[in-house]
């Protein structure tokens, strides 16, 4: 739930709250776009870091909810987002615990 700071102090002791967010485009075109590196993402991240005084996501960043129905965009995605060096999803990936359901 998103709410204002009223409204989530009445539901919880311990809200959350964002301090950042980004949006960005990509062209549905594939002769105009890089299929190695989701340029998008990686500037709405840029977006939201800077909103959030991030400057060093992989390190500050403990829990992220990165998702996409095909499993190579999610990894293409966490290294849009600066969670993983360019190349090095899968690696990251392995050390990394999943919820189990829904």
């Amino acid at each position: 739930m998103v709410a204002s700071e009223d409204v989530a102090r009445r539901q919880t002791d311990t809200p959350v709250w964002i301090d950042g967010v980004g949006w960005a485009l990509d062209t549905t075109s594939w002769t105009n776009r890089d299929l190695a590196f989701p340029e998008y993402a990686n500037v709405a991240a840029q977006m939201a870091y800077k909103m959030a005084g991030i400057t060093n996501p992989r390190r500050e960043i403990d829990v992220a909810e990165v998702y996409d129905p095909f499993d190579y965009k999610e990894l293409h995605h966490m290294e849009g987002l600066g969670l993983a060096k360019k190349c090095e999803a899968p690696k990251v990936n392995q050390g990394w615990r999943y919820s189990e359901g829904w």
